[in-house]
């Protein structure tokens, strides 16, 4: 509306430039009509009260002839085709029109307006000087005394006219709760047996009240539900949890909480209220602005957005530059955004919920998963973040050279703002896995899942046992069938295990496949030690034998690879390519005795090669070379294992595996122990672990390499193994499930004590017993999650038993086989890695929680008080003007994010400032605002235009405004009057494609600035722009009516409607049937024309269900349906 206004004055101006010039003014006319605006336009904001550059002041013609020598000097700069001369120095130059309008008025001697004032000073300015209660004279309203007195000043007569009962009621009904009354209330107000106050009261005590008041106030603060790549599942802005903010939102005004309280948990309720858990969904206010591609753009609208919602303040015009037309800075701009500058986002767990993943921060070319659980919050990531001063706008123009600015205010502002003081946050704020809700969530969780084992290992206990016997036969037969192929496959020649009967087998297929094994049973790594083994490559690409520098980093600190015919490893002192020698493998040089004698004093390993051919004769032996060590010792360092890697293509064979330091027994891997069985993975027998298995790639244990007649008789075994093994499985897994949720339950309640004693009790614990305490925690978290490692392997081959067992003809069969061998290996592996673990590889035990830094800055609670200080000028005007804008669709204030010198003035100054003062002296209470106003006779008068007032602006409110219904208002109220709404709470936002086929209130929809982000009717009916909405746009298009009269939408409504007036015994006749038909619709009594009408169509020809849910239908169109009057 505001920048519609300047544009017509700007149209304005500029016929009266063209004007001048061929018709002429009056030469005070010329000044004021023509040059003043223009200079107002362009030059005061560095020549008038604001500032006074070169100690120039345009502001007054009696100032211009003082100082630019009558005028020709303004003349001289603003002609100036010179652009370093020229003025005024940013944007375009004046026009020729305007440069030959004030040549005109020099030539006429540049003559001065009598009495004309120079521009108010900005401490004048009304909006910064703190607002004052009127003193009233009348026991009426003070809103309506106050209008009135203006009305006088302004020579307007007006009478007011009280609106029709049913009128007011359905208006006030639509404003407060954003639901039409019911035929009940309508009939008991027409009837006197409820007074105007109860309803009031009634409605402003409704849970649907916060409802109803809580989309204005997102659409003023710009709530917006997460988007950014919604078809990737990917999030750039806001957060999928945002949507607490929202409830915070309801809760609150239903509460009535304070709105100076609502404002400081927005923006600090980690700092003000830090033990509050319900306060901490408010700062998803700063989290809707998130931008994880860009933080500066995430500081920016934390800067421009609080100053324009709260304060009325255009802090984004001094983004490049002072503010043109306000006392604020271009340091002021980067002053207000270092107030926010050291925040970050975390995500906790929410009362009731399971543990949310911690939030994830943008990575370059990462993305960021919608999480669906938890709750986000901010808090003071690096209190001491610096702000940095760029120019232009552009914060690639840095000047780190200034150093960092703090936080602070304009100075028209300063006296209001604490000191900034640093703030010592609760543990359980900073360590929120303390808080009550969590810790019984968890508590609870865990001894569920312990008596639902319980009752699962009874279950199964109870049932008869199974005769092994068969099973043990099959088997036996299936064992001496393999050993006689594996016995005449070694006759045959074919390739047999490098030492022993058993090596291990790997086949990378397409992918790959490594081993690990941490040797914790070698005792020191000293020079001499030794690691040998045999290999034998069967298809070469590559295949490497590595000691671990650092499996948690992937990092490497010696291996050797045999790689297509080359073998290499590192040079010393570095990981730069050794070449160690070459093979022929197509020549038969595929069996290899591989020697490593470390010397960790010079940090290098010696190796030597020997080359042998398949029968294991050896061909040469390479010369020995001398490679990196890179600080490999396991016995001193964690996470440095052996490992055997097997890449693409590749099918390798180890074995005699021998690690010996002088001195100490020797370790040696042969694979001969009885654990190890041919066929079957050796995954977590005697340390060795599988930690990567891509694809299709596959190990076992082996006697020869099978030909496909031993692999049959190796998958016959294996089945026979494991159905002898697996005849208990269901007992197993469920004994296996039962005891890891004991251990679970028990480390949880060593973990509840634990944390108890670190960081609650008075009294510190002893550091030795603090370290047992860890200690002992640790190991119970390691043992239930190597016990819940084994069950979920047990539970992952029972899916497998009960896949198998599914009729062949299932077309589900072979989906729930390849699933359950999925979740086998995946199983394994944990199982595996379970097993590896050491006490010594944990500091310290899991905790429930991430943690937060102990001390926040204290920044923005110093700002919230400021801007909540009963002494600030703005705050309270800006909420007043905002709530009385929804209830009378005109704004106190038309710019509404604009209470500067450029923004508008009040329509009644005294009533805003006298009800500015009402709010603060409430309490806040945003209640008896809005109980002031509906109950004012201003609110309650009819909106019928008086007579002879025709031509009064409509925000002087001689009469009510009509209002056209926002989109949530049509769709609630026909999902109401059809008895099908639902106005229960939605948890996370509800889909948009659903809104017309689902019931909950639309709040409960997700609204984003995308594709997607509003609903079928939201489009249709102006829903709110998530980007910046303080008032909302309402258009008028024939879309609306098709809606409303030919949806599928409409027509469920229509039929709704129409079987609960049927069903009322009193809607008889046609006569009842439409006057329920106008109560239930349009919220009245039709008036005689209309049942005339009415009846006359319900009598025409036809089906008369159809007729009855015709004029339904019709009433749904009528502009008193969509229209508050």
């Amino acid at each position: 509306m505001t920048s519609m206004f300047r544009g017509k004055r700007a149209i304005v101006a500029y016929v009266g430039f063209i004007l001048a010039a061929t018709k002429g003014y009056a030469q005070e006319d010329t000044y004021l009509e023509l040059i003043k605006p223009v200079l107002k336009a362009r030059c005061y904001a560095c020549h008038g009260a604001l500032k006074q550059e070169a100690d120039l002041r345009l502001d007054t013609a009696a100032t211009i002839k003082e100082l630019t020598d009558n005028g020709h000097n303004l003349l001289e700069r603003v002609a100036s085709s010179d652009s370093d001369l020229r003025m005024p120095p940013e944007g375009a130059a004046l026009t020729p029109v305007e440069i030959e309008a004030i040549k005109k008025w020099i030539a006429e001697g540049a003559p001065a307006p009598t009495n004309e004032s120079p521009e108010q000073p900005p401490d004048e300015h009304w909006a910064f000087i703190p607002p004052q209660k009127s003193s009233l004279m009348t026991s009426r309203s003070p809103i309506d005394e106050l209008i009135e007195r203006d009305y006088v000043n302004l020579g307007i007569r007006s009478t007011r006219t009280p609106a029709k009962d049913a009128t007011l009621l359905r208006r006030v009904y639509l404003d407060l709760i954003g639901l039409p009354p019911t035929p009940e209330k309508v009939r008991a107000f027409s009837e006197e047996r409820i007074r105007y106050e109860e309803v009031v009261d009634e409605l402003l005590s409704s849970p649907q009240f916060g409802q109803r008041w809580a989309r204005h106030w997102m659409d003023i603060w710009r709530y917006s539900d997460w988007y950014g790549r919604r078809q990737q599942n990917d999030v750039r802005n806001s957060d999928p949890q945002i949507w607490r903010w929202r409830d915070w939102i309801v809760d609150s005004l239903n509460e009535d909480k304070s709105y100076a309280v609502m404002i400081q948990q927005m923006l600090a309720a980690d700092e003000l209220y830090p033990h509050d858990e319900d306060a901490w969904p408010a700062t998803g206010y700063l989290i809707r602005s998130y931008y994880s591609l860009n933080p500066n753009e995430w500081m920016r609208h934390n800067a421009e957005y609080t100053g324009k919602a709260f304060l009325g303040l255009t802090f984004n015009c001094a983004h490049c530059h002072d503010h043109k037309y306000d006392p604020i800075a271009h340091d002021d701009y980067f002053r207000l955004r270092a107030f926010f500058e050291p925040i970050g986002i975390r995500s906790d767990q929410f009362r009731g919920e399971m543990r949310p993943p911690d939030f994830q921060p943008y990575s370059y070319g990462g993305s960021r998963t919608a999480i669906k659980v938890g709750l986000v919050r901010v808090f003071d990531e690096q209190p001491d973040r610096p702000t940095y001063f760029y120019s232009g706008g552009d914060e690639r123009n840095v000047d780190k050279d200034r150093g960092s600015l703090q936080p602070g205010v304009p100075r028209f502002l300063e006296h209001l703002l604490p000191p900034i003081e640093r703030v010592e946050i609760p543990v359980i704020s900073w360590y929120s896995g303390l808080r009550d809700s969590v810790r019984e969530y968890e508590l609870n969780g865990a001894k569920s899942r312990l008596s639902e084992a319980k009752l699962a290992l009874e279950s199964v206990s109870a049932r008869p046992p199974v005769d092994k016997t068969p099973l043990q036969a099959t088997l036996d037969e299936a064992n001496l069938h393999y050993e006689q192929l594996v016995d005449k496959a070694r006759e045959d020649g074919a390739v047999s295990a490098l030492g022993g009967s058993k090596s291990l087998y790997l086949n990378a297929g397409q992918g790959r496949r490594i081993f690990q094994h941490d040797l914790e049973q070698l005792k020191s790594v000293k020079d001499g030690t030794t690691i040998e083994f045999e290999l034998q490559i069967v298809k070469d690409q590559h295949v490497n034998f590595q000691l671990a520098y650092d499996t948690r980093q992937n990092k490497t600190a010696t291996y050797i690879a045999f790689d297509k015919g080359a073998i290499r490893s590192y040079i010393p002192g570095g990981y730069g390519t050794l070449p160690v020698g070459y093979y022929n493998h197509a020549e038969g040089e595929v069996r290899f005795h591989v020697q490593f004698i470390l010397h960790p004093d010079d940090d290098t390993t010696s190796i030597t090669v020997t080359i042998k051919n398949k029968a294991g004769d050896v061909l040469r032996t390479l010369p020995e070379v001398t490679a990196a060590l890179n600080g490999w010792n396991c016995t001193e360092n964690d996470f440095q294992p052996i490992t055997l890697d097997c890449r693409a293509n590749t099918v390798a064979i180890y074995d005699d595996i021998r690690v010996h330091t002088p001195g100490e027994p020797p370790l040696l891997f042969d694979f001969e122990h009885a654990e190890f069985l041919p066929g079957e993975d050796p995954i977590a027998v005697q340390g060795w672990r599988l930690v990567l298995a891509d694809k299709d790639s596959n190990s076992s244990i082996l006697n020869v390499l099978p030909t496909d007649e031993i692999l049959a008789a190796i998958k016959t075994l294996k089945s026979a193994r494991q159905s002898l093994e697996l005849a208990d499985l269901p007992w197993m897994a469920a004994e296996a499930r039962h005891e890891a949720a004991e251990a679970q339950l028990e480390a949880l309640k060593s973990l509840l004590a634990a944390d108890k004693a670190r960081y609650q009790v008075d009294a510190p614990v002893a550091q030795d017993e603090l370290d047992s305490i860890i200690h002992g925690v640790a190991t119970k978290q390691r043992e239930a999650e190597s016990l819940m490692a084994n069950a979920d392997l047990l539970e992952a081959q029972l899916h497998l038993q009960k896949a198998e067992a599914m009729a062949s003809d299932n077309s589900m069969r072979m989906a729930e086989i390849d699933a359950a061998n999925k979740e086998i290996e995946a199983a394994k592996i944990a199982v595996s890695e379970a097993a590896s673990r050491k006490d010594s590889d944990v500091e310290d035990y899991k905790h429930l929680s991430s943690f937060a830094p102990k001390v926040s800055s204290g920044r923005r609670a110093a700002l919230a008080k400021m801007i909540t200080d009963r002494q600030n000028p703005l705050t309270a005007r800006v909420a007043v003007n905002h709530i009385w804008t929804r209830h009378f669709q005109t704004p106190l204030v038309s710019s509404s994010a604009d209470f500067g010198r450029n923004g508008s003035l009040p329509i009644f100054p005294a009533l805003l400032d006298h009800l500015a003062v009402q709010l603060m002296d409430s309490r806040w209470s945003l209640k008896d605002l809005h109980r002031a106003i509906v109950l004012s006779d201003t609110y309650r008068q009819s909106s019928q235009q008086q007579e002879g007032n025709d031509k009064v602006a409509p925000e002087l409110l001689v009469s009510f405004p009509h209002k056209r219904m926002e989109s949530e208002m049509v769709r609630d109220s026909i999902l109401a009057i059809a008895g099908t709404l639902d106005d229960s709470p939605a948890t996370n936002p509800l889909d948009n494609n659903e809104a017309l086929t689902t019931r909950k209130r639309s709040l409960y929809y997700e609204s984003f600035p995308e594709d997607g982000g509003s609903n079928a009717l939201g489009k249709l009916f102006d829903s709110p722009s998530p980007t910046e909405c303080y008032r909302r746009t309402t258009t008028i298009v024939p879309q609306q009516a098709l809606v409303l009269s030919n949806s599928d939408f409409i027509h469920e409504a229509v039929s709704q409607l129409y079987q609960r007036i049927e069903q009322n015994p009193k809607a008889d006749n046609d006569d009842k049937y439409i006057e329920a038909a106008f109560v239930f619709v349009l919220g009245r009594y039709p008036n005689e024309r209309e049942i005339a009408l009415a009846a006359e169509f319900l009598s025409a020809e036809g089906d008369r269900v159809a007729l009855r849910q015709a004029l339904i239908r019709v009433l749904f169109n009528h502009n008193d349906f969509v229209t508050i009057r």
